[in-house]
């Protein structure tokens, strides 16, 4: 355009000048001059202020000779010109016939759907010099949509970073300064993202923060509310964060002895179910807050199932407990409600009674009901049934029968009298509720009060504890182990039990547990490296402790072979065989185990 601009005021002067010799020089009277434009000498394009893609504009072909002379019969005496244009552009027509140029001009309409720079070329028809070339500038449209580009996969509570950029229709990059300032950004997934930094544009192009806690599959779009232009973001799956705590669900009540069912959920920080932790987790120590122990007391990392493991324990002890559980040799845990072990249904009677009376007179005795994990059944007046008394002798006993009702906190205390001056013994049987004819007789333990006159009934109940039950109402000894016999010399405390060896392997480590209730105190070891059997192995030396495991230890692993456990004078040696390859091993000591990881070097 300024090009055109510039021969027009140069051929504005000469006319300028024509007219003022043509005042003074011709001679009055004479006709007037006309000057017309020289041979051609070049051409000039003359192109609109703005030119815009996808738009449709017209260019001027302009025809000069050597002194800036529009030509204005080139039509007459010109030849016919080839144009050319770069790029994407196309032109019509790109042969400008002599007869098409008006006062030496010719208009030709071009289109470029590509914001760019091209490059016109003037040509004789049929020519390969260019006689003229002019570059201009094509800009992009108006903003029409965003083009987003997001991660397909972040973690919760990971802030992840998305590029947003403005686009015409003709997908180019847009101008800044084509931007509204009303471009919004909203959440469409079925979890919520926040946006965590502002959406500022620079040559287009605009990178934004974002972020969300929660898992599932988040997407986002970016519209002008004003102008309409949108676009959206491809489906973002957002997994869990890593491992934070446990969440357990736990039934209310169970009884004594029976499995009931727990689910052990892993949970980020995020309160997200952790639903990839069997790949990476070490698994997790069960710990109870009672007295015994439940079994299983260690749920592995592929018994997590999408995060959820389920399992069946069990519980001996009737008491109010609550279950820990805690990642193996780390922080990360979880804690139950209360549980209400309840005991289980009756086993035998305790029948505490003086060991002599007088015939017709009456004295107390004392009845407690058990179950058989020793548990006194203190529930016996709801779950029980009425008992009937029966002796050896040729008396009568009265009363001979002691209602459910009877029993407080798992003991009734009754006043009876005897007819006979012999001896005799009580038995018991129940009395069925579905059936009251029929009766099962139970088992009776007789012991004596410590005084012929029974103390009261709040100072009885400590000494429950203490009554020994003879050893004819014992388990018989065949079940026992028979390590379990072995007298050792132990401190005070006595020994600590190993009960169990297990091993969990993951992807890059080895993980074996050695199970001992207790072990919090009181219990030392030391390990190192042995040869024996011209083999290599990591013993580990706990005292004082004794062998409780009575199955053959027997294992398939990629870093151990045998196991052997030998008794030492106050312990025991525990060795694992080191397979033909190069491992590190550490100890960590647990609330109830003792655990060593094997990781290869």
């Amino acid at each position: 355009m300024n090009h055109r601009c510039h021969h027009g005021n140069k051929l504005e002067s000469l006319f300028t000048i024509a007219l003022f010799i043509a005042m003074f020089f011709v001679p009055q009277g004479g006709s007037a001059i006309v000057i017309k434009p020289g041979r051609l000498d070049h051409f000039a394009i003359k192109t609109p202020e703005v030119m815009r893609a996808g738009e449709e504009f017209s260019v001027e072909l302009q025809a000069f000779d050597k002194y800036d002379n529009l030509i204005t019969n080139y039509a007459e005496t010109g030849k016919d010109i080839q144009v050319t244009v770069s790029g994407g552009a196309g032109l019509r027509p790109d042969i400008v016939k002599a007869s098409s140029f008006t006062a030496g001009i010719a208009r030709i309409t071009v289109l470029d759907k590509k914001a760019e720079s091209i490059v016109f070329s003037v040509y004789e028809a049929g020519g390969t010099v260019p006689l003229y070339t002019k570059q201009v500038e094509i800009i992009p449209n108006k903003p029409s949509s965003f083009v987003v580009k997001s991660p397909e996969s972040v973690s919760a509570g990971r802030a992840f970073e998305a590029t947003i950029t403005a686009k015409d229709a003709f997908g180019n990059t847009v101008r800044d300064g084509t931007l509204s300032t009303d471009i919004r950004v909203f959440s469409t997934g079925n979890v919520e993202l926040k946006t965590i930094s502002p959406l500022i544009f620079k040559d287009g192009i605009s990178i934004i923060s974002l972020i969300t806690e929660k898992t599932g599959v988040a997407s986002f779009e970016v519209r002008d509310i004003v102008k309409g232009g949108s676009g959206k973001s491809q489906d973002i799956t957002i997994t869990p964060a890593s491992l934070n705590h446990f969440s357990i669900i736990v039934p209310e009540e169970v009884t004594a002895g029976r499995p009931f069912e727990i689910t052990i959920t892993a949970m980020d920080a995020f309160n997200n179910i952790a639903s990839n932790y069997s790949s990476y987790g070490v698994g997790a120590n069960i710990l109870s807050s009672g007295k015994a122990t439940v079994s299983p007391s260690y749920v592995k990392p592929l018994e997590f199932k999408e995060g959820r493991a389920v399992l069946n324990l069990t519980c001996e002890k009737a008491e109010h407990i609550y279950l820990t559980i805690i990642e193996a040799g780390k922080t990360q845990e979880g804690k139950s409600p209360i549980i209400r072990v309840e005991p289980s249904g009756i086993d035998r009677f305790v029948l505490i009674m003086p060991e002599d009376a007088v015939a017709g007179q009456g004295f107390r005795i004392k009845i407690e009901a058990y179950d058989r994990f020793e548990n006194i059944i203190k529930n016996y007046n709801i779950k029980g049934t009425d008992i009937m008394l029966r002796t050896s002798g040729t008396g009568t006993l009265i009363p001979d029968k002691v209602s459910a009702v009877d029993f407080i906190e798992g003991v009734a205390s009754v006043d009876i009298s005897y007819d006979k001056a012999e001896s005799f013994s009580i038995s018991v049987v129940a009395i069925s509720k579905e059936e009251p004819q029929k009766e099962k007789p139970l088992q009776v333990i007789e012991k004596r009060p410590p005084e012929e006159k029974l103390p009261p009934k709040k100072e009885e109940k400590p000494k429950v504890e203490v009554k020994k039950i003879p050893p004819k109402a014992k388990k018989p000894e065949a079940k026992i182990p028979k390590k379990e016999k072995i007298t050792k010399k132990a401190p005070e405390k006595g020994p600590f039990s190993v009960s169990d060896i297990t091993i969990v392997e993951a992807e890059n480590k080895a993980l074996f547990v050695i199970k001992i209730p207790g072990i919090s105190t009181g219990l030392s070891y030391k390990e190192g490296l042995e040869h024996l059997e011209g083999k290599d192995w990591v013993k580990v030396r706990l005292t004082p402790a004794v062998n409780r495991i009575s199955k053959p230890l027997m294992f398939k692993s990629a870093f151990i072979g045998e196991v052997k456990v030998r008794d030492v004078e106050g312990g025991l040696d525990i060795l694992f065989e080191l397979l033909p390859t190069k491992v590190k091993y550490d100890i960590e000591r647990s609330a109830d185990s003792l655990i060593i990881i094997l990781t290869p070097l």
